[in-house]
């Protein structure tokens, strides 16, 4: 092999260490918690209680936002102003 096609090797085969080695660095730091819970065999489990019945979606009125009218009026006539196109467009081009 040739010196020069040796050395890029090593320096990609060094290169790939170090980031392996920082990547594993980050992945330890950032999840400390995680990794000291296996490294202790401990295995919290979070327990959800719900003491508070709340109603159903079923049951309970929507609270309707008073700007929701003035947009789905401005929704209708977009679809409008398309749709006149449309029908302009269908006549111009028979």
């Amino acid at each position: 092999m040739k010196p020069r096609m040796l050395n890029r090797l090593v320096f990609i085969s060094k290169s790939m260490l170090w980031s392996l080695l920082l990547y594993a660095a980050f992945m330890v730091v950032c999840n400390w918690d995680d990794v000291s819970n296996k490294v202790r065999g401990i295995n919290p489990i979070t327990v959800v209680n719900n003491i508070a019945t709340q109603p159903s979606a079923a049951n309970t009125p929507a609270v309707v936002h008073p700007g929701v009218s003035h947009t789905t009026g401005l929704i209708k006539g977009i679809i409008r102003l398309v749709s006149s196109f449309h029908a302009t467009a269908s006549i111009l081009l028979d």
